[in-house]
């Protein structure tokens, strides 16, 4: 059985595999850093969303104030990981090109 236009479905289906693929692996290698306390502490997300790297100043360990270091802390990652998933949402957005019909942009995360 032959429905018509879906040899070109599948050709535009594969060509957003092709894209998709391509884009993970380029997003893959990136990094989002991010500091808060006016840079005592640093804190870097990878392309996958994990934590890489955290950095504290000295200053802030020989203060002693805990519910401080927290909060900082809290506050770099949560900006790194924003940045990141900002970062993701766009690329991914990017990505539906036309391929997509209306109405399917949820499969990228994007629209309603």
């Amino acid at each position: 059985m032959n429905i018509p236009g879906m040899e070109q479905l599948l050709q535009q289906a594969q060509e957003f595999a092709r894209r998709l693929e391509q884009s993970r692996a380029e997003f893959a290698g990136r990094t989002f850093p991010a500091s808060a306390g006016g840079g005592m502490v640093k804190a870097v997300v990878d392309g996958a969303g994990r934590l890489r790297d955290l950095q504290i100043e000295q200053q802030l360990l020989s203060e002693g104030d805990r519910d401080m270091l927290q909060d900082l802390v809290l506050a770099a990652v949560n900006s790194a990981l924003a940045e990141f998933r900002r970062a993701r949402a766009e690329q991914l957005g990017g990505l539906g090109g036309g391929l997509l019909p209306p109405g399917l942009d949820w499969l990228l995360g994007q629209g309603g």
